[in-house]
């Protein structure tokens, strides 16, 4: 079974598919460095497609207004299931007038970054949970709330010493046959020991995902939000 999420795909991914996922998420639209407004917007999109807008170049000088009428113009055309606001920048005025806007003025639902949405009634965007955190854990101070999640395969190690733990995001590896399962954080371990110190090291692969969104839902998770490029091959394999 494949995983019943939303696939984020670049504009290139979109055209150059050869078959489309079930649920589209529209990622890489941002603010324009060049004018007040945005840049990536969509030409067209499936009915019921997410688009998502980042702040990977900085809102500083952007109109809201302007913004609000880009997305509401896109929203209504394509009969959006949502707008995305993934923002990753904390502690900026300008997003949080932007989020708190949009919430306001767009027709379609609007879900804001967990950083922005704690004061705004909206559904929140959770990043994944970190290998080492039980997802009841992650998504408790959220209870109550319409929770989008998203899913990646993760790698992580552990550097354990008598000065304490370490953690450090590393590439996806590929863990020996008697690695361990960790069912509350869906991941899987593996554990060596060096001179003066104890490496942990976590992945959560396919498999892992698949039983963390199963979790999710039963958990009250609305949605989940993935990237094509890591995810939309294996689901095309596994449906």
């Amino acid at each position: 079974m494949g995983l019943a999420c939303y696939l984020a795909m670049t504009a290139a991914e979109f055209q150059n598919a050869q078959e489309l996922p079930r649920h589209i998420a529209w990622m890489a639209c941002h603010f324009s460095g060049h004018n007040t407004g945005l840049s990536n917007l969509p030409a067209s999109l499936p009915a019921d497609s997410v688009l998502i807008l980042n702040d990977r170049i900085p809102i500083a000088g952007h109109d809201p207004h302007l913004i609000g009428q880009q997305l509401g113009s896109v929203a209504e055309s394509f009969a959006l299931k949502g707008i995305l606001l993934d923002f990753e920048r904390s502690g900026e005025p300008a997003l949080a007038d932007l989020s708190a806007y949009l919430v306001r003025e767009v027709s379609c639902p609007v879900i804001v970054s967990w950083l922005y949405a704690k004061e705004l009634d909206c559904p929140v965007f959770l990043p994944p949970p970190a290998l080492h955190t039980p997802l009841q854990q992650h998504l408790q101070p959220w209870r109550g709330r319409k929770i989008w999640l998203e899913l990646a395969m993760q790698g992580q190690a552990a550097t354990v010493t008598t000065d304490g733990c370490t953690l450090e995001d590393i590439p996806l590896p590929v863990l020996p046959e008697e690695s361990f399962y960790d069912r509350e954080c869906c991941s899987r371990y593996h554990w060596h020991l060096e001179e003066d110190a104890a490496v942990f090291t976590m992945a959560r692969q396919y498999p892992e995902l698949i039983q963390l969104e199963e979790d999710a839902r039963s958990m009250g998770v609305t949605q989940t939000v993935g990237l094509y490029q890591q995810l939309g091959y294996t689901e095309t394999e596994q449906t």
